[in-house]
């Protein structure tokens, strides 16, 4: 039984607050994201599905966001996502930098986040950075302690590994298994037996080709 007047637990839970919201619309809809921004009562992060300078700018004259969240290899490289971020700042906004997408371009964005000085924050997806980050490239930059540091190395800080250069062609390769479940629901889904771990191009097209 929770004593008079409700659980504390409970109670303290609900004077906790959001800090930032992400992803509460879909990116082509800024006056939905507009009238949301203005009733919420955390920031809105938007968005690193955006390309170029120009919807930022209508999202920022709108007040449709409070972080602009910028991908690198999405928004135009690094001399746009400077411009963003310089955009965002001319509104007094800051600056995040997305990583999803690969190692090359998450060193790019560390770099492009160190350079700015509206810079908030670096977004990081650990089972990546991780994972299969290492697999590709030479270095990586380095975090401790929820802290990202400087890459040291000239350029980005890092190269492509000498055996990505012979890895094989997407259409022979297996899309390897994050986890058995995974892909046999993948393989289920397909119409195809579920026994195995793998999936390949082959099968996916060939379900494709069947109307799977």
């Amino acid at each position: 039984m929770e004593p008079a007047g409700g659980h504390p637990d409970r109670a303290r839970a609900g004077a906790l607050q959001a800090a930032v919201a992400r992803g509460s619309y879909r990116d082509e809809l800024p006056q939905a994201l507009q009238e949301y921004a203005q009733a919420a009562n955390a920031w809105v992060c938007a968005s690193e599905t955006l390309g170029s300078r120009w919807p930022f700018k209508d999202y920022l004259e709108r007040g449709a966001l409070h972080v602009a969240m910028v991908d690198l290899s999405w928004a135009g490289g690094l001399t746009e996502g400077r411009k963003i971020a310089s955009l965002a700042d001319t509104w007094h906004r800051p600056f995040a930098a997305h990583d999803c997408i690969g190692p090359v371009s998450f060193a790019a964005a560390v770099h492009m986040a160190f350079s700015q000085p509206n810079t908030l924050i670096q977004e990081s997806v650990r089972a990546f950075y991780t994972g299969w980050y290492r697999e590709l490239v030479t270095a990586l930059p380095t975090i401790e302690d929820g802290y990202v540091l400087p890459m040291s190395g000239p350029g980005l800080g890092l190269e492509l590994r000498p055996d990505v250069y012979h890895a094989r062609r997407p259409e022979s390769a297996a899309v390897e298994a994050l986890s058995s479940p995974l892909v046999a629901n993948m393989r289920a889904g397909l119409g195809l037996p579920t026994a195995t771990t793998s999936l390949s191009a082959q099968e996916v097209q060939g379900a494709w080709r069947r109307g799977a």
